[in-house]
């Protein structure tokens, strides 16, 4: 039991740790501090919390973990060795896989310009990209947040470059931590530690073949955890679905902070996060009431026996939620900026559920949703009667309400928006689901099937191995970008960070060889730019953000300009050499260097067009040449 009361010391150190970055992040931005200040306020706050929880840690009881009549007890120590094997084979997989991601130049934009600025006062400007006019400006989206700037802060403090710490330290730490997020749920939820340790053996391993899609549990954990939004799907939703868990069983106001703290967490992760644990609250107050009750029915008063018992439970959860619907009302309105549902970042996502199915979930090969819809099966019938009214009530008010074809257009719409809601399917929990039921079949197995036991976990055991090896599904089958070749020719450590190489190397050159100033090249070498260095602001990295600010400003053509103009510099779009003209025409003079492909740049009409604007050639790298503007003589 000390295992499990550490454990969760840890993690709640941790997630109390990142609630305070989140509230401090925000004050530094809205009074405006140096980012050097935030670094000494936001790692003395952090040590700070880790040690009074760490002194607090014997005030800890067995009462808020609800096991069944098991009140002491010993987690044996092999137990342990598993878990901390997993969890550290996690983070090594979250490290040495190097798949890049366009949306990591958005999120760390503003936090590098902290880093390599620490006295410039922190604020909501976007830093990254040259605005049309006046400063963009943004709350959350398309924006460094809370995460990304503590990652900052610990480059700035701890001797290793910034990509260091997001693509490498950061993600191993990730892993290790969900891991033992995973673990947690498990045990907690089952409430036996000797078949709660099977359950997570198997979700563990599990989730390695979950990867049918770029959007599957496999891709938004281990795969992505460089990624804050990765780390609150992975940890944060189970991890509220738990603690609340707690609370209703045992409602203390320490378990009611706790999921405070829990949600203010989730806000710092992503700014859906508040969203989506908003609408999971109903469905996990009528799940876990309808298991932790104790009213009878056959009573002639049940209902207001009902009632008395749980009452309490319900405001205590409702009113732990009151710092996030404070952050929904303000990330509403129009001052926050952030998209509405039929503003251009919205534009090509499904508007109905089976599309949003199909982006987590390959048709071809529909590995996740049939392993899920198998282990719910098999849970109707291994499960114990009370932990199986919990699952069955949760999964059909989640179905009823959220996650169906009728009820998901009107969600879309008016609460989550068409970019968000294929999040919603995480609030099924799938690996904390599979740990569970897989826990319950072990028991079954034990006591109901003893002589088939060991046939059976051979065939599944067999089964596993082989989608393992061959599926496309299978985390040997993903692509990846870590190879002996990578490592040879820029080093261990630069082969581990999650970009592009080739834009990268381009783009590090360009730091070089040409005078800081206005940028405008191919989104991926403009991306690579933004967290090399904070002197060349970009006019275009991706489409989603420039081409909505620019629509709120009124100037949408222009900044369609430049978005074409980036693919046009890469030899993506041919015949739309006018887009690069008028954007010459409109900024040329801001303009201090331009990236093109080479073979692009040696088009007789592209030659022309830079000649008369004075762009001069100063080096190529790889496929790429770069043009400076030539000083104006007078």
């Amino acid at each position: 039991m000390r295992f499990l009361l550490n454990l969760r010391t840890l993690i709640v150190a941790v997630v109390c740790s990142f609630s305070y970055i989140t509230g401090l992040t925000f004050f530094a931005q809205l009074w405006q501090w140096s980012f050097s200040t935030y670094t000494l306020f936001a790692l003395s706050g952090v040590l700070l919390s880790v040690v009074t929880l760490y002194v607090l840690r014997q005030r800890w009881d067995l009462v808020d973990l609800p096991f069944f009549g098991l009140s002491q007890f010993e987690i044996p120590l092999r137990h342990i060795v598993y878990v901390c094997t997993i969890a550290v084979v996690y983070g090594i997989i979250a490290v040495v896989v190097v798949r890049p991601n366009p949306d990591d130049y958005y999120y760390f934009a503003n936090a590098f310009y902290a880093y390599a600025n620490p006295d410039q006062p922190m604020s909501n400007v976007v830093h990254g990209i040259l605005p049309l006019t006046t400063p963009y400006s943004s709350a959350r989206w398309a924006t460094s947040g809370p995460y990304e700037y503590f990652a900052a802060a610990l480059a700035l403090t701890i001797p290793l470059q910034f990509l260091t710490w997001v693509h490498i330290c950061l993600p191993f730490l990730n892993g290790v931590f969900f891991a033992l997020v995973l673990y947690y749920c498990i045990v907690v939820l089952y409430g036996n530690f000797r078949y709660a340790i099977h359950g997570f053996i198997v979700a563990a391993l599990v989730l390695l073949i979950l990867g049918d899609s770029q959007y599957g549990p496999l891709h938004y954990s281990l795969l992505r955890f460089a990624q804050a939004k990765a780390v609150f799907i992975a940890c944060g939703i189970p991890l509220f679905l738990v603690e609340s868990y707690v609370l209703l069983r045992s409602p203390r106001l320490r378990n009611m902070l706790i999921v405070t703290m829990i949600l203010v967490a989730a806000i710092g992760l992503t700014t859906s996060g508040y969203l989506l644990i908003l609408l999971m609250n109903c469905i996990v107050v009528v799940a876990v009431l309808s298991f932790v009750t104790k009213s009878r029915l056959q009573h002639p008063h049940w209902i207001l026996l009902w009632i008395n018992e749980s009452s309490m439970r319900v405001v205590m959860l409702l009113f732990s939620t009151l710092p996030v619907l404070g952050y929904s009302v303000w990330l509403r309105l129009p001052a926050a900026r952030t998209p509405t549902t039929d503003s251009l970042p919205n534009k090509f996502w499904p508007a109905d559920f089976w599309g949003h199915v199909a982006l987590l979930y390959n048709p071809r090969f529909p590995f996740t949703p049939v392993l899920i819809a198998l282990t719910v099966v098999i849970g109707l019938f291994v499960l114990r009667p009370r932990l199986r009214r919990m699952v069955v009530w949760f999964y059909v008010v989640l179905m009823l309400a959220y996650l169906n074809p009728l009820v998901a257009p009107s969600v879309i719409e008016y609460i989550t928006q068409p970019n968000t809601y294929w999040r919603m399917l995480y609030l099924a929990v799938p690996m904390v689901l599979i740990g569970i039921v897989a826990a319950s079949a072990s028991r079954f197995l034990r006591y109901q099937l003893p002589r088939w036991r060991r046939y059976v976990v051979l065939f599944a055991l067999l089964c596993y191995v082989a989608v393992l090896a061959d599926s496309p599904s299978s985390l040997l089958r993903q692509k990846q970008q870590f190879t002996s070749k990578r490592i040879a020719a820029v080093g261990l450590e630069r082969a581990l960070w999650k970009v592009s190489l080739p834009e990268y190397a381009v783009a590090e050159k360009v730091s070089k060889l040409a005078p800081p100033g206005p940028m405008l090249a191919p989104e991926l070498v403009a991306g690579a730019m933004v967290v090399i260095s904070a002197e060349y602001p970009q006019l275009a990295i991706r489409s989603e953000a420039e081409l909505y600010w620019g629509y709120l400003e009124q100037n949408l053509k222009q900044m369609t300009a430049r978005v074409q103009s980036a693919l046009f510099l890469d030899g993506h779009i041919q015949n739309k050499l006018y887009f690069l003209e008028s954007e010459l025409q409109t900024e040329a003079p801001r303009i201090r260097t331009i990236v093109v492909r080479t073979t692009v740049y040696n088009r007789t009409d592209v030659l022309a067009l830079m000649e008369s604007y004075k762009f001069e050639p100063i080096g190529t790298q790889g496929l790429y040449t770069i043009l400076v503007r030539a000083p104006d003589p007078s």
